[in-house]
């Protein structure tokens, strides 16, 4: 799913709107429900009926669940470099004074730091209750030409992405 993802990214100009949100339901291994595909990406709106989404998993004992997004994502060492932290710091203070600069000096958008400290990427992920949860990453950037031109892809499965809560550890508020 993840190198589709890519193939359909890679057909679009880099300045043009990427892909969209995918939510894909598995009702059982190997077989997923209709997928649900929000062209003009994830707003506000739709964060808040994924949680309606998560508490309809957790009551139908949904086994897993695959999103797929076009993204932002930090870049970690220009990041530290760009305000003077120290190289050593921990991810979780480095997360604390990340949101706490992105909220203030920013306006708490990604978009509103300077280019070099952040990337496009493809992600995809799944995850639910009966295995270990995997994301697939793939940064990129436009090319001479308009095209997009991929970075090489990360595999984390310590992954948290909270777009869509885990619904099989408790009741979704």
């Amino acid at each position: 799913m993840h190198r589709l993802g890519l193939e359909q990214r890679a057909r679009l100009p880099y300045e043009k709107d990427g892909l969209p949100f995918r939510l894909r339901p598995y009702l059982a291994p190997g077989d997923h429900g209709p997928d649900l595909v929000l062209k003009g990406g994830l707003d506000d709106f739709m964060r808040r009926a994924l949680l309606v989404a998560a508490e309809l998993f957790r009551t139908s004992n949904l086994p897993a669940a695959l999103i797929q997004s076009d993204a932002r994502q930090a870049r970690m060492s220009a990041v530290v470099t760009h305000f003077g932290w120290p190289a050593d710091l921990g991810l979780e203070e480095y997360h604390q004074r990340y949101q706490r600069i992105l909220d203030e000096r920013f306006g708490g958008a990604m978009e509103n730091l300077p280019q070099h400290l952040w990337t496009d990427t493809i992600i995809t992920t799944i995850k639910g209750p009966r295995l270990m949860p995997l994301m697939l990453s793939t940064p990129y950037h436009g090319g001479e030409k308009g095209d997009v031109v991929y970075e090489e892809t990360m595999e984390d499965s310590a992954c948290e992405w909270g777009v869509l809560p885990d619904w099989w550890k408790s009741p979704v508020n």
